[in-house]
């Protein structure tokens, strides 16, 4: 599977345990960006969408586990509505969202000149009224 051998090129392993983390999770879209050369906030950000608030919040909370397990710094901001989970881990910025509020944030598109360093299999979102 192509993907498989996306995550196992990954050289860093916190990275590559948080996105297998929202893959245990079921996280749909995930996209990783390596802005390490056009930010100071961090070296990577991770996009994931759940199909719902309740499947968004599972992602994220998956994600926040797998961190304090690895003894990685973990804010986050979220947690209560589900709807955007913003989780600071240091070196990795992720945003897990419903499908909804990520077609109309379009973070992909604020990250576009940021190398993807991994693209798991994408669904068709529906678009936002």
């Amino acid at each position: 599977m192509e993907t498989d051998t996306q995550l196992q090129a990954i050289e860093d392993t916190q990275l590559r345990a948080f996105i297998e983390a929202a893959q245990d999770k079921k996280a749909q879209d995930i996209v990783v960006f390596a802005i390490d050369k056009l930010s100071i906030m961090a070296d990577y950000v991770m996009l994931a969408s759940g199909t719902s608030t309740t499947h968004a919040g599972a992602v994220a909370q998956g994600i926040v586990s797998k961190a304090k397990e690895m003894g990685a710094p973990v804010r986050s901001e979220g947690l209560n509505d589900k709807k955007w989970v913003l989780i600071d881990l240091g070196t990795v910025i992720v945003h897990v969202m419903t499908e909804e509020i990520r077609k109309f944030y379009a973070l992909e598109e604020l990250w576009a000149l940021a190398n993807v360093v991994y693209r798991g299999e994408t669904t068709e979102l529906s678009p936002v009224d």
